[in-house]
Formats: structure tokens, sequence, C-alpha cells
């Protein structure tokens, strides 16, 4: 009988272009009559770069998710803007961990009155970044 044969294997992957939440891999474990094991060790995924999605829904009744994510501790804000630029509401605005983040929002301002039909628009600005991306409320 043969001794069992070891491989540690720390792997990392990543879905082209799309943004999801932190991916894990965890251990796994193949024994054979060969006696190979493989261990395949946890490893977090985190984005290398800031990006705003479109939201989803779009258009949207009475809800719409955003996404967005930062690749860095930085102050983050995320605003929506009417047509004419006023600010309607502030989603987020504070300091933030590399990661990826989500949010729903449900067409209200910041006193959370419902708002008409209409185009409005988004903002992400992490440090440096910034990104403007259009939205549609259908009532």
């Amino acid at each position: 009988m043969h001794a069992p044969s070891v491989a540690s294997v720390g792997l990392e992957f990543r879905r082209g272009g799309d943004m999801h939440k932190t991916g894990k891999i965890y251990g796994l474990c193949l024994n054979y009559a060969t006696d190979l094991c493989c261990f395949l060790h946890q490893k977090e995924i985190m984005p290398d770069e800031v990006k705003l999605a479109q939201n989803y829904p779009n258009p949207f009744n009475p809800e719409t998710t955003i996404k967005y994510q930062i690749a860095e501790k930085s102050p983050v804000t995320l605003r929506i803007y009417n047509f004419l630029g006023q600010e309607i509401a502030t989603l987020v605005d504070e300091v933030k961990e590399a990661g990826f983040y989500e949010l729903r929002w449900q067409g209200e301002n910041a006193s959370g009155q419902a708002l008409p039909s209409g185009v409005y628009v988004y903002r992400l600005q992490a440090g440096d970044y910034m990104e403007t991306r259009k939205l549609i409320l259908l009532k």
C-alpha cells in the first residue's frame, strides 16, 4: 500500500466584469484508490476597481437595486438627482471598506415622500472616482 500523497492548492477566481458579493472556495478532499488528497483553501474575492452597476430593474416601480464595488477603504457617497440636477436623496455618505455593496431604493426623496414618474440619475463618488447613471421611475 502507498503512503497518502497530499497537495495543497490555493485558488482565486473572478467572473469577468460581473459584480457579485464576496465569494469563497471551501475545503475539498478527494481520496481515491491512488490515495491522492487535495485541499482548496478558503480565499475571499475582493474588487480591484471602483465600479457602479446599472440599477435593476430599470425602469422600476416600486423599488430598484443599485450595486457598486469599492477597491479600497474610502469615503463614499451615493446620491439621487432629478434631471435638473437637484439633489433628491443621499443613499450613502460614509467611509466604506473595500468590498461589494448592494442597496434598494424605493423611489422616495430625503423626506420619505414618493417621487413622481420620471428620469433620475444616481452618482457614486468614492475617493477620486465618480460615475453617474440614469434610472427611470414609472408609476
